[in-house]
């Protein structure tokens, strides 16, 4: 046999085509092709016999007899079950009677519906404050394997933290992860932004990413209190209070004198 040609990992829902080639010695002929699938067969092909294909029922498996032949199968709207170990069985006519075989394991996945989503990110922080932020896929099989980025870089695995796959009813999966960092000036891009990034991969089939852009203020100086038309209320004690308390009075009007 010159080569088992069986992809993987494939799309639910589509034509997938599993071909088997062979090189046959000077006289000789194919007897029989057989596939299997885990060790069940699914297909016949025999040039002696019309009709030369014949087919059996398994679960999963859906041959388009008309575009199959002698060196290849395929298999329509492969659905998630499918998936499983395929096996090319060969045999040649007497007098060599040969017979050779290949294999491969052919997986199927269900693609997300759209991208992942970033929850919990808020426009502007202040440095210093805690940044929490999750990232949730979109319902697949299996579960998109989620990454997180900082500025363009993949962030420190310390900061990140994977929750559990979620499994639905119908079989389908999510997967989320955290990201938790205290905001440094050593985050910020020039400008003061920071952006954020949460790519979710299967495999080379899918790969979505979703972005937030973040601002950061400077923190408030140590003690600060509460602030009044851009000036800062004094402390009690500090002579502050009796100017704010001078102020009052003068907008208060003028008493009356009292008539007798």
């Amino acid at each position: 046999m010159t080569k088992v040609k069986i992809p993987s990992p494939v799309q639910a829902g589509t034509r997938v085509m599993l071909s088997c080639f062979f090189d046959l010695a000077w006289g000789e002929r194919v007897y029989i092709v057989n596939w299997y699938r885990n060790g069940k067969e699914f297909y016949r092909f025999s040039p002696s016999e019309s009709p030369s294909i014949q087919t059996f029922s398994r679960p999963g498996i859906f041959v388009d007899t008309f575009a199959s032949n002698m060196t290849t199968v395929v298999l329509r709207s492969v659905p998630l079950n499918s998936a499983g170990r395929y096996r090319c069985e060969i045999a040649t006519e007497a007098p060599s009677y040969v017979t050779v075989h290949g294999q491969r394991y052919m997986s199927v996945v269900d693609l997300p519906s759209e991208g992942p989503k970033i929850a919990g990110a808020r426009d502007l922080y202040r440095i210093g404050e805690p940044v929490s932020i999750n990232c949730t896929s979109a319902r697949s099989r299996p579960a998109a394997s989620l990454t997180w980025y900082i500025n363009g870089e993949q962030a420190d695995p310390s900061l990140v933290e994977d929750y559990p796959i979620h499994r639905h009813m119908d079989g389908l999966e999510t997967s989320k992860i955290s990201l938790k960092f205290r905001l440094r000036h050593g985050h910020l891009r020039h400008g003061g932004g920071l952006k954020i990034k949460c790519a979710a991969e299967i495999s080379s089939l899918y790969w979505k990413t979703h972005e937030r852009e973040m601002w950061a203020r400077a923190a408030e100086p140590a003690g600060a209190g509460p602030f009044s038309d851009g000036v800062r209320l004094g402390r009690p004690g500090s002579g502050g209070g009796l100017l704010l308390l001078l102020l009052l009075l003068s907008l208060l009007p003028p008493l009356q004198p009292a008539r007798l």
